[in-house]
């Protein structure tokens, strides 16, 4: 039996990261929306390489197609990284928020999970690596 008496301690599962990307939230729902019908039809991935611009980009190699969009961000304290999500997630969860500018914070590592605004936490999903 589960035992409910004693308070969860999320604290210990929320990632704390200080370094982030910030950008404009309404400009990066745009560049989701565009980029979402070439993504895969089931994983819906989208890839963001955050480096002197982040450089987002979706393909289905099934159906030989793929859009790549590069926008500026305003402000940037982690080390360049690449990492993938769900677009359809990430859409939901910038939509869900409010404010003109949003901060996705990150350690740059592509395996953990990521704060967006400290309000929502979204787990990246595995980057296809085509050579």
């Amino acid at each position: 039996e589960y035992c409910t008496e004693q308070p969860l301690d999320y604290d210990n599962v929320i990632p704390k990261y200080s370094d982030f990307v910030q950008f404009d939230r309404k400009e990066l729902i745009q560049v989701l929306k565009s980029v979402l019908p070439c993504a895969n039809k089931i994983t819906h991935q989208i890839r963001f390489h955050f480096n002197g611009s982040i450089a987002v980009s979706a393909e289905d190699l099934d159906f030989s197609s793929e859009n790549n969009v590069i926008i500026e961000y305003s402000a940037k304290t982690c080390k360049d990284f690449e990492i993938g999500f769900n677009g359809k997630l990430l859409l939901d969860c910038l939509n869900s928020l409010d404010g003109k500018v949003t901060r996705l914070y990150s350690d740059g590592d592509n395996s953990k999970a990521v704060m967006i605004d400290n309000k929502a936490l979204l787990m990246p999903v595995m980057l296809n690596q085509y050579v």
